[in-house]
């Protein structure tokens, strides 16, 4: 067989026709070449088909959370208003007792450090309180 190629860019100018003879490998068709091309035609369908399928969930998935958004407005996983600020007050108590305790221990420093500068200046020996 011989395939004919025109050189179209230069046909206008008197361009020039080629011949070509291709070799038998390239139109003779093998055996089992459709079932081979059938089964590539399948695969790509079927991908397709689990490509849009997978399309389709995404964008149902994606409408859901806007329903469920919508439905509930304050964005924060279900816990309504009243839960919210009572978690809010139980937070502050525990930072208000955190407080109290740093200013307790630091009082109990200052105490401690007034005792041993008032023994330091009536010239006492001042022990380790780990050595004891």
């Amino acid at each position: 067989r011989q395939m004919c190629i025109r050189d179209s860019i230069n046909a206008e100018y008197g361009g020039s026709v080629s011949l070509l003879e291709l070799s038998p490998a390239l139109y003779t068709p093998q055996p089992n070449e459709k079932n081979h091309i059938g089964k590539v035609f399948e695969n790509e369908s079927t991908r397709d088909k689990n490509l849009d399928k997978a399309a389709k969930e995404k964008k149902t998935l994606q409408k859901k959370q806007r329903m469920s958004q919508q439905e509930n407005p304050t964005g924060v996983g279900g816990i309504d208003e009243t839960e919210l600020s009572g978690l809010a007050e139980q937070y502050l108590e525990n930072v208000q007792g955190e407080q109290n305790s740093e200013e307790a221990s630091m009082e109990d420093l200052l105490r401690r450090r007034a005792k041993l500068m008032d023994d330091i200046a009536d010239g006492l020996e001042i022990q380790d309180q780990d050595k004891k």
